[in-house]
């Protein structure tokens, strides 16, 4: 049972703004922020399933999704099989769904406040948890068919799962760890290569504990290959290729030069206009390749052909790509489909960002154990820097940036209050 009032009163904030934004909120402002319920397809691919046509993508803008002949490797399967089990269990109901993320928004918001808490004490995990329970951009995907919702609770009890194992290096939660990164990667394949991080997180923690480390690592990627390995065996038979869960890394690394190049890092940006810039763009080289090559792709080839165009630009251009990483670093953090959501998005960021930055200096100073949160922001930095970097891909990490400004917000409130304090003592003469 929860004692701490705090955090049940963060939770039941949590709950109604939920509620209030998915059921009253965003229904009335959807048309005029163009805010696509369906915007990323998971439900039409959930609906597909239930159907019985299988793990398919009908024809859309974008011109990679748009092959029809055989079921996709271009998406994870977890979501669209969380959206499939509601509708089988309870019927085509969106309300359902939305009710099932509001829930799972609200069990991460009680994650945050642990993983807070371990990492500094009660006070920080409170404010952290509160922070979480009112920022805008844990809101803002719950009434909508994205893997936010989802991925956020799974990436956060990934993360409590490796701070218990950081303490413990018992091969049990080892165990844990590894299937609970193995269904976060099965949400969205991100974090398959996370474990190498992990591991280095884990040798500048316990230097002196290399033997244990190495054997939990084992361990760790085992089970994590283990829960992942049913969704890889599918991808084989479809292809005869070893592809742990989607593919994709060609285009997309192709769609992040195309926004770096259409956007500047003060300015106008916007993400949806260097999309379609990059659709066209795709299109116009898939009719060239096929008339060239006296056939029409199907989505392998595609992907295929857009993979070798990526290892291509990035032989012929690495200054460009190297200038390109730099950038997105930035653009990580703000970049949206409009200009307005942008700046918004930055103005949001830059308070929580310069806070965090306060936050790690000081826990760094003080020696507080902090690796495992800040290897997955980094982790996700280095990512997407040199793919498609946008502030949605920056929401996963935010809690971590909380946590850290939480931090930051206290050390700076005591140290103002101190100089405060000193400056009215030296007026009175003490």
């Amino acid at each position: 049972m929860i004692k701490n009032k705090y955090i049940i009163l963060a939770l039941l904030f949590n709950l109604l703004n939920g509620v209030t934004f998915c059921f009253i909120i965003y229904p009335a402002i959807e048309k005029r922020f163009h805010a696509s319920l369906d915007g990323e397809r998971y439900e039409e691919m959930a609906l597909n399933i239930l159907s019985g046509k299988g793990f398919y993508l009908t024809p859309s803008d974008d011109p990679i999704m748009s092959f029809t002949d055989k079921p996709t490797l271009l998406r994870a399967p977890l979501y669209p099989y969380f959206i499939f089990i509601i509708y089988k269990l309870f019927g085509v109901q969106v309300w359902i769904v939305q009710i099932i993320q509001i829930l799972l928004n609200s069990a991460t918001c009680f994650l945050i406040y642990s993983i807070a808490k371990g990492t500094y004490d009660k006070k920080i995990g409170n404010i952290s948890a509160f922070v979480y329970a009112f920022h805008p951009f844990f809101l803002w995907h719950i009434p909508r068919f994205y893997t936010e919702a989802v991925f956020i609770f799974l990436l956060a009890g990934s993360v409590y799962c490796m701070m218990v194992l950081a303490k413990t290096l018992k091969l049990k939660d080892a165990v844990t760890t590894g299937i609970m990164l193995g269904i976060t990667n099965l949400c969205r394949s991100i974090m398959l290569v996370f474990p190498v991080f992990l591991l280095l997180a884990f040798m500048f923690i316990k230097p002196s504990h290399k033997k244990e480390i190495i054997q939990c690592f084992l361990v760790l990627i085992i089970f994590m290959g283990l829960t992942i390995l049913p969704w890889s065996i599918r991808n084989y038979i479809l292809t005869n290729q070893f592809i742990p869960i989607q593919y994709g890394v060609g285009y997309q690394f192709l769609r992040g030069n195309v926004i770096v190049q259409t956007n500047s890092l003060i300015g106008e940006n916007s993400f949806q206009r260097s999309l379609d810039y990059a659709y066209n763009w795709e299109k116009t080289v898939l009719k060239q390749k096929e008339k060239e090559n006296g056939l029409i792709f199907d989505e392998q080839q595609a992907i295929k052909l857009f993979d070798n165009l990526a290892l291509q630009n990035l032989k012929e251009y690495p200054i460009e790509c190297v200038k390109k990483v730099v950038k997105n670093l930035f653009f990580f953090w703000y970049i949206a489909e409009t200009p307005t959501k942008s700046k918004i998005i930055g103005a949001l960021q830059l308070i929580v960002i310069v806070s965090a930055l306060v936050g790690i200096y000081f826990s760094l100073r003080q020696g507080i154990e902090v690796n495992c949160i800040l290897m997955i922001i980094l982790y996700f930095l280095l990512i997407h820097a040199p793919l498609v970097a946008v502030g949605r891909y920056a929401v996963p990490i935010m809690p971590y940036m909380i946590i850290f400004a939480s931090f930051g917000f206290v050390k700076m409130y005591a140290k103002l209050s101190q100089e405060v304090s000193s400056r009215i003592l030296e007026r009175k003469g003490f």
